[in-house]
């Protein structure tokens, strides 16, 4: 219950920020994380920071609905595979994140996310990509995963040069 006020405070100060204010991040902890808070990152960055923290919790929570909720329409509209996840603790064994940098890239904003799986402790970093519609920075899971998949290639060919 804790966690979920926090969460919905959380919103509510993301929410609120205009143009040239911003808010400080939380981390998973619900501390203010000292990377990528401050004038470092734009109003729209610092609103999509948090519709990804939105996601993770609700990753971790394996709740399907809230997740299908931060997605763009397209995503939320599309009949999905049975078995199929709108979050990225399908299986439950989502152990934590931590959110990293994030960036401006055209219309997108990138935010990278390192999940790390339970046993054996494993951690990996995806870009998740938000596109804006209208005036709410949505999710698109078709783009995360499409840049995803790149930088698994570019590790792949740099593996291959070793």
């Amino acid at each position: 219950m804790k966690l979920f006020c926090l969460l919905m405070l959380m919103c509510v100060v993301l929410t609120s920020c205009g143009p040239g204010n911003s808010a400080p991040a939380l981390n998973t902890a619900g501390n203010a994380d000292s990377e990528n808070t401050g004038s470092s990152l734009s109003a729209d960055e610092v609103i999509a920071r948090g519709v990804v923290e939105e996601l993770m919790q609700a990753s971790l929570a394996q709740d399907q609905d809230k997740c299908k909720a931060l997605l763009i329409k397209a995503e939320r509209e599309k009949v999905m595979p049975s078995g199929a996840s709108y979050g990225f603790n399908k299986d439950g064994d989502m152990e934590s994140y931590t959110i990293g940098d994030v960036k401006s890239e055209g219309d997108e904003i990138i935010v990278n996310v390192s999940v790390v799986v339970k046993p054996p402790s494993k951690s990996d970093t995806m870009p998740v990509v938000l596109l804006k519609e209208e005036t709410t920075w949505r999710i698109s899971m078709d783009k995360t995963f499409s840049r995803y998949v790149a930088v698994l290639r570019e590790r792949r060919k740099a593996n291959a040069g070793d």
